[in-house]
């Protein structure tokens, strides 16, 4: 199979000087009064006829038209979480481990290339789909090819659509690549209730809730307490069972 880049076409194309409506009447009428006279055995009929050929081609107004097509890539999204949340054990180095076999796989196609988006937390949380919509919106239409997440899942911006339904509403398929291990839950430490100062001197109570995600109990999490370790301006820590 011959491989190429790029594509000389020639053709023909029209420019009408009228609109065709106008001149497909002209010649229509033209033609019947040719034909009425070779009918009544005019002279020269077939000369006119030959005219009035050339005369409506000229109407159209025809000229050669030269096109050099250049092959283009397609494009692949490679969307990348760095919310604060890839930080909890290895996910980093799977991010970046995952990140390069992406690459190197996208890069054994000639005629792929790729766009890396990264996506932090906001106030509103990690607004990875926001981002890739906003990198859609800058390709060119029709080289598309398909989008690639890696997140470790906690995405606050979700679409509504299913996976099937929004692959089709962005013209291609979307792949998520999750960083961390199966049965790995999230964990946040909540502060309930803490005054706004304290007195040298005198104790304070804090109220604190550790929160799972899933929030669920499964067989695994049910009845799991957790441990918390207080360290105040780098003195000893305090160890409590919650």
């Amino acid at each position: 199979m011959t491989d190429f880049t790029s594509l000389a076409l020639t053709g023909i194309a029209f420019s009408p000087l009228a609109p065709w409506q106008a001149i497909a009447a002209l010649a229509a009428i033209a033609l019947l009064l040719l034909l009425y006279g070779i009918v009544r055995g005019a002279s020269c009929s077939i000369l006119r006829l030959g005219a009035l050929g050339i005369l409506v081609l000229a109407l159209f107004n025809p000229h050669l038209t030269s096109e050099n097509r250049r092959r283009q890539n397609d494009i692949a999204i490679v969307a990348i979480d760095e919310s604060s949340s890839q930080n909890t054990g290895d996910r980093k180095v799977q991010l970046a481990d995952t990140l390069k076999k992406v690459r190197e796989k996208i890069s054994q196609y000639k005629d792929l290339e790729y766009r890396i988006i990264n996506t932090r937390e906001t106030d509103n949380g990690t607004e990875l789909f926001s981002e890739l919509n906003r990198a859609l919106t800058d390709l060119p239409k029709g080289r598309f090819a398909g989008a690639v997440v890696i997140s470790d899942g906690q995405i606050h911006d979700l679409p509504s659509d299913s996976a099937k339904e929004y692959g089709k509403k962005i013209g291609g398929p979307l792949h998520l690549m999750l960083t961390g291990r199966k049965g790995e839950r999230d964990r946040r430490l909540i502060v309930e209730r803490a005054p706004a100062y304290g007195i040298v001197g005198k104790k304070i109570k804090i109220r604190l809730r550790v929160e799972d995600n899933p929030k669920k109990p499964t067989s695994s999490t049910s009845g799991r307490t957790a441990r918390l370790t207080i360290r105040l301006d780098g003195g000893p820590k305090i160890e409590k069972t919650m």
